[in-house]
């Protein structure tokens, strides 16, 4: 791992620096000037409307030792010119990976992306010891080159998560990771708004095929419309998983009410084995059906396989289920929606025994021109699930509200919402608050604990 301002000028063919310049050293690289710790190197990125190299006095401030720009700033800091700052973290990120030697799996997909990596990274330390895991959803054009230069001798294993908005954006990520197994967890409506289509989504999920080298695995999710497209384009063998096909499958499925699941896995020659999860949903037994999956595929020992599964807990804002005021239970998925996570989520709420059930829905995001009858159509879906109640906030969940039909309602503000719900709720009523990142929903748990 470089950590070195003259090792950095040397990988990135610039000139030499002076002896007591390239002598510097950091211990962490950060782009965000807010954030930035002591001994840090700042990457000082421009984008479409910020400039961090307007930020460089605050860094230094903050403790940075050097940073990398691509203009010279009239600051004390010392710093490394590069043409572009972006196109260096990528060459940089290029490099570390062309001399880290170890297994690495990228894992992509419209949901459960960060679930899968979570429980991968879970399982690669019970077998590995010392695993490199995507922080957070650290998973595009910057996050990922961020994670590939922490790479270092002491990692015996990576998991890389890739995200995409674009046509080309994995195919951009997977060519800097050279990942030798590939993950493809599903597609969904998410992110519609910028793709177009669900074909164009299923054709950047499967940029990262052609990365895959012939000695590698392609990990692909049976019940998933896309998966025989998928199969046509891996360059290496392929390994299914799915709750109802493939090679590994979940069977005697049992969702917990409280929360957790518990599946039977079935494999080839007849294996089975009983798995424990914290984790909630049949969705997040497909998730742990995939991590599993190319984790064997990895070589890692069964027994190691559902013993790490069974040690994720929920992230935040994931359906993750905790007490509120009054007593009441909250489900806070919180973090975002798309129209699998919310039915998902709703499949939750319906199985809790309440004396009401109620859906806090806020809009879905980048749905596209489809985003009308997404959202009408959870509204349809909560009403078959036997939930009681849907309050929304946003113009669009306003229209899941109206297909919801009687106990349906609909609020222009969360505080407007609040105040109706918080008077009807007992020790017994059940509250689940979902909603797209931008709509802020945690807001409303942080309230509805207080």
């Amino acid at each position: 791992m470089i950590t070195q301002l003259a090792q950095l000028a040397d990988i990135l063919q610039l000139a030499p620096l002076s002896a007591a310049v390239g002598a510097l050293e950091w211990a962490q690289v950060s782009t965000d000037s807010r954030k930035i710790a002591p001994q840090s190197l700042f990457v000082a990125l421009v984008g479409e409307h910020f400039d961090g190299h307007d930020h460089l006095a605050q860094a230094r401030e903050k403790g940075a030792v050097a940073a990398l720009v691509s203009r010279p700033v009239a600051d004390p800091l010392p710093q490394l010119v590069v043409p572009d700052t972006l196109q260096a973290l990528a060459d940089w990120a290029s490099w570390q990976r062309q001399h880290w030697q170890g297994p690495m799996i990228g894992v992509t997909g419209n949901n459960g992306k960060t679930t899968v990596k979570e429980l991968l990274g879970a399982i690669l330390r019970l077998h590995y010891g010392d695993v490199l895991v995507t922080a957070g959803n650290l998973n595009n054009h910057i996050g990922m080159p961020l994670t590939l230069i922490q790479l270092a001798s002491h990692h015996q294993a990576a998991v890389i998560e890739m995200g995409a908005n674009h046509l080309g954006e994995i195919d951009a990520l997977a060519a800097l990771a050279r990942p030798d197994y590939g993950v493809i967890t599903n597609v969904t409506g998410a992110h519609l708004g910028e793709f177009g289509s669900m074909d164009a989504i299923a054709e950047a999920k499967g940029e990262l095929l052609a990365h895959l080298p012939p000695s590698g695995t392609a990990i692909l999710n049976a019940d998933d419309t896309y998966c025989r497209y998928w199969q046509a384009q891996s360059p290496c063998p392929v390994h299914t998983f799915g709750l109802s096909q493939g090679d590994w499958q979940a069977e005697a499925l049992t969702l917990y009410p409280e929360g957790g699941a518990s599946f039977t896995l079935s494999g080839p020659d007849g294996i089975q084995r009983q798995v424990q999860l914290q984790l909630s949903g049949r969705h997040n037994v497909s998730n742990a059906l995939a991590a599993i999956t190319g984790a064997l595929s990895m070589g890692v020992p069964l027994e190691t396989v559902i013993a790490g599964v069974a040690k994720v807990q929920p992230a935040a804002g994931r359906l993750q289920v905790a007490q509120g005021l009054m007593g009441i239970t909250l489900i806070d998925d919180s973090y975002n929606a798309n129209p699998g996570s919310t039915r998902a989520a709703i499949d939750l709420l319906a199985l809790r025994p309440a004396s009401s059930r109620w859906l806090l829905l806020a809009d879905m995001k980048e749905m596209g021109p489809e985003s009308e009858w997404f959202h009408r159509e959870i509204g349809e879906y909560a009403a078959q699930q036997g939930i009681d109640h849907l309050l929304s906030y946003g113009p669009m969940a306003r229209l899941a509200a109206e297909t919801f039909g009687p106990g349906g309602e609909a609020y222009d503000t969360q505080d407007a919402l609040l105040e109706a719900v918080i008077p009807r709720l007992d020790a017994q009523s059940v509250v689940l608050i979902k909603g797209s990142r931008s709509a802020h929903m945690e807001h409303l748990v942080t309230r509805l604990q207080s």
